[in-house]
């Protein structure tokens, strides 16, 4: 994988400035020592030192180009990662509104049409039409007050059919007691 590849370039980048430095290291010191020993070394720093030290700093420079190739990568990977959350997210933040306006519609629904229906068999019921068929669905408080609305309306007919028949009633009773008075006015 990439992240084995970078770890074994690191190394090596790593082992090669250890290895370069030991060389240089060691060179410079047997420079100083010959110094010491009242030597002219000025030749022999531009003929040895000098390119140990250019291979120790070349090798420190490309541990700083692999550091800042790698943080170019992780960079881009960065932002490729932030790009797809930020899709997610917005994506994530749409699903919830449609969601969430759906969630509403439905509610709203469920209040306004029991409501609706016990506008109109209240109505029906001013209109004295107590034929009216009133449906309850459900157990919540539009429920109950649909019920309430159709235990109205049953009573309501049932006291109607009782004066109507107490009505009928009476009129048999008030053309009879007519009739009675007339036969009896008749007979004297």
């Amino acid at each position: 994988t990439r992240l084995d590849q970078s770890r074994t370039t690191t190394a090596s980048a790593v082992w090669s400035i250890a290895r370069n430095r030991t060389i240089y290291v060691d060179a410079r010191a047997r420079l100083l020592a010959r110094k010491q020993a009242r030597e002219d070394i000025s030749a022999a720093v531009d003929r040895d030192l000098r390119p140990l030290a250019e291979n120790y700093l070349g090798s420190l420079d490309k541990v700083v180009a692999h550091a800042e190739a790698l943080l170019a990568r992780i960079e881009a990977d960065t932002a490729v990662i932030t790009s797809t959350s930020q899709w997610a997210l917005q994506l994530g933040a749409l699903v919830c509104g449609v969601l969430g306006a759906l969630l509403a519609w439905v509610v709203t629904r469920s209040i306004t049409v029991p409501l609706q229906q016990a506008i109109v068999s209240a109505e029906a019921i001013s209109d004295c039409n107590l034929a009216t068929e009133i449906r309850v669905r459900g157990n919540d408080e539009a429920a109950r007050l649909l019920r309430a609305l159709a235990l109205m309306q049953s009573n309501l007919a049932r006291i109607v059919g009782k004066v109507h028949q107490t009505s009928e009633s009476v009129a048999t009773a008030s053309a009879q007691i007519a009739q009675g008075n007339n036969d009896l006015s008749s007979r004297t």
